[in-house]
């Protein structure tokens, strides 16, 4: 095993893989790096989203407000 990396999370990215080897990848705007697996990220936003919002139709992410607010939207009534 690998020793610990502090690393910025408003610089980089963590690509982790299906294999679990965990790698640093730098932020950048979209498209992102890809990623056989997992990528792991930070985004701070001051505003709406330019794009009108996301669309995640496999329910392939996890959001974590540290503060603020934020509107989620789902399509299928039953998660309203």
């Amino acid at each position: 095993m690998n020793a610990p990396q502090k690393f910025d999370p408003g610089a980089n990215t963590v690509g982790l893989g299906r294999n679990l080897d965990a790698r640093l990848l730098p932020c950048r705007p979209d498209p992102a790096i890809p990623v056989d697996g997992l990528t792991i990220g930070l985004a701070t936003m001051t505003e709406n989203s330019p794009h009108g919002g996301e669309m995640h139709p496999d329910g392939d992410e996890v959001l974590v407000l540290v503060s603020g607010r934020v509107r989620v939207v789902f399509e299928d009534p039953a998660f309203d």
